[in-house]
């Protein structure tokens, strides 16, 4: 994991982004620490940030707008913070970091999938779940509410990441590269928070997007604390 390290202490910060259908991101995952200890910070997709040439975007929309520099560029400005690296995956790139083994997920509540037209219910409470199961848990739920998906989220990565420190989590020799940097960072101790945001009146239709923007008095306290090792200039946002 050398070629990741680019902060204090051998820290490193690294994005996941897992790409829906319509090619926008619906997984927008951080993990920046070290071997010892790091934290996990889930953003929600809808999150209006600036980026360089485009103005106000949602975080989601980035992918669709340049290639991963532009990510790094935007959020590295946003948050304060050197990103390492910054990879987007398909289905098929998320199932392989996910692996073939089931993973033990508690749900505070029951869920519903759609997968093409197809829905499928889970349960409130513990359960082992699949690796495609995984991959709906994560980026087919079907919720109102952002932040309750933000929720669900933390769940199943929590439970990855635990299953990867116990070294459970077979995965195949193409794994995404992005998969080398979290299996490193798993092996210590994982703190999961979600970025601190407000939701932003839009309108009162039933239709409205829901759109959030970034807490910026949480904020001041919330990078230092998630992102010691990889702060800029003292971790001020921009």
């Amino acid at each position: 994991t050398a070629d990741f390290v680019g902060g204090r202490d051998g820290a490193q910060t690294v994005v996941l982004g897992h790409k829906g259908d319509d090619n926008v991101l619906d997984l927008v995952l951080f993990v920046s620490g070290t071997s010892k200890k790091s934290s996990a910070v889930l953003i929600a997709p809808s999150t209006q940030v600036q980026v360089p040439s485009y103005g106000l975007q949602s975080v989601a929309d980035i992918s669709s707008l340049g290639e991963t520099d532009l990510f790094e560029t935007a959020m590295g400005n946003t948050l304060g913070v050197i990103i390492d690296r910054v990879e987007y995956v398909d289905d098929a790139g998320l199932e392989k970091i996910l692996g073939a083994d089931t993973l033990s997920v508690t749900l505070t509540s029951r869920v519903t999938v759609n997968n093409d037209g197809a829905k499928k219910i889970f349960s409130a409470g513990n359960q082992q779940i699949s690796q495609k199961d995984a991959l709906s848990l994560l980026a087919r739920a079907e919720f109102t509410d952002q932040l309750d998906q933000l929720e669900l989220q933390d769940a199943v990565l929590s439970a990855w990441f635990a299953a990867a420190r116990e070294g459970l989590v077979s995965q195949p020799n193409d794994v995404p590269a992005v998969n080398e940097p979290l299996r490193d960072l798993a092996n210590g101790s994982v703190t999961f928070a979600s970025l601190p945001v407000t939701e932003v009146e839009v309108g009162a239709a039933a239709d409205s997007p829901q759109l959030f923007s970034i807490n910026r008095q949480e904020l001041s306290d919330f990078v230092p604390r998630h992102f010691e090792g990889s702060l800029i200039n003292g971790g001020k946002p921009r």
